[in-house]
């Protein structure tokens, strides 16, 4: 996850420079308390030995942008491991495919300073795109979220996710879910996917539940299909796989495996705006299903306007949700100290009031762990 650290827009390249270096050395002490001491190094490195001898070193520190709201420092590393994944750098294949861990050391560095002069082009073509991540690992909270809003209408879910990416977490119900310390299981257990994060407090209620559609929407959805006309040799699968930490390996083989579900059963993701979608696709509701809007680390990285426009859907799905016909909100979004991810549901006609939601459990942003709090927390 990007830093919250939040840096103005500057002027002179020097102070350009300074909000980038700045930022690198942030997200670099975030991805080591995550786990991620490889990615760590690399961006602490990064932050301290780039320089503007190459036309990337020279992009990325003269950054037309707010670094941190951009999520560049993730950016450049996750265009170096997508380098080393298509194949197009034997060098960094090998850095990236072992255990070695990016500090200070020269050798390291060099092989980075080479890649960037050898692949400028393709590199910087990877920096200019926006983040593109399905972190696979946020069904293990999801899959919580889906059981409350199933055991309190007794409802097929129709499910509609905003930011889908891939649309890998639509394909929520075809993974397994065993998560450790309460003996809770549902789904798919010998499959490729099975989540088992940490839990902490009361198990969830487990119900069976049937899907009747699920489809998402997404600005630039990835195309699993796709290859790169930049670099041949690369596809979407690579870029998704490439904003995973490298060091990560079971988020890495867990990504694989929804890759592989989603082969057999393809996602529905539309390119679309989310507030433009959901103004058509939520009045399609039909009677006796329960439909169900849901987005995971998405809602930081939309414009206020667009904020506005899905506000103003859900206030009016809310305004004529009966019990035949209910409309559920759940979002997996960061706290206030962006310390931890919260789930959180709205469910009408069931909410008192027309925003009430209950908090659920406070969560990794990674989905490696879960506060469960209970379904009767509530805010109004």
């Amino acid at each position: 996850m990007p830093s919250n650290d939040v840096f103005t827009h500057v002027g002179s390249p020097g102070q350009k420079e300074e909000a980038v270096r700045a930022h690198f050395r942030a997200q670099g002490k975030v991805c080591g308390s995550m786990g991620s001491p490889f990615t760590a190094g690399l961006i602490g490195t990064a932050a301290e030995k780039l320089t503007t001898d190459t036309a990337v070193g020279t992009r990325v520190l003269q950054w037309q942008g707010t670094p941190s709201d951009d999520a560049l420092a993730l950016r450049f590393a996750a265009g170096l491991h997508w380098l080393a994944l298509c194949g197009l750098d034997e060098d960094l294949a090998d850095l990236y495919g072992g255990d070695a861990v990016v500090g200070q050391a020269p050798a390291s560095w060099d092989r980075i300073e080479q890649a960037m002069e050898h692949h400028g082009p393709a590199l910087m073509h990877f920096i200019q795109g926006p983040p593109q991540t399905n972190e696979v690992g946020r069904s293990g909270v999801l899959f919580a979220g889906f059981m409350a809003i199933a055991g309190r209408t007794g409802q097929p879910l129709s499910l509609r996710e905003i930011g889908s990416s891939a649309g890998l977490n639509l394909n929520w119900h075809h993974y397994g879910y065993a998560p450790s310390g309460i003996d809770t299981k549902w789904g798919n257990l010998d499959g490729p996917v099975l989540l088992r994060p940490d839990w902490e407090g009361p198990a969830p209620a487990v119900v069976e539940v049937e899907i009747s559609d699920a489809r998402g929407c997404d600005l630039n959805p990835a195309n699993l299909d796709a290859i790169g006309s930049e670099v041949p040799a690369s596809n979407e699968a690579n870029r998704l796989l490439a904003y995973i930490w490298p060091d990560q390996k079971e988020r890495l083989q867990r990504m694989r495996g929804a890759l592989s579900i989603a082969g057999e059963h393809p996602p529905k993701v539309e390119r679309a705006s989310a507030a433009k979608w959901l103004r058509r696709i939520v009045p399609e509701q039909t009677t006796g299903t329960t439909q169900v809007l849901f987005h995971s680390i998405v809602w930081q990285y939309l414009p206020e306007e667009e904020r506005a426009g899905i506000k103003a859907v859900i206030d009016q799905a809310a305004s004529v949700a009966t019990k035949e016909k209910p409309f559920a909100w759940l979002r997996m979004e960061p706290s206030v100290s962006g310390k931890c991810a919260e789930l959180r549901l709205s469910l009408w006609p069931d909410a008192p009031k027309r925003h009430a939601e209950r908090h659920l459990a406070d969560v990794c942003y990674h989905g490696k762990w879960i506060r469960w709090l209970g379904q009767d927390r509530q805010r109004i």
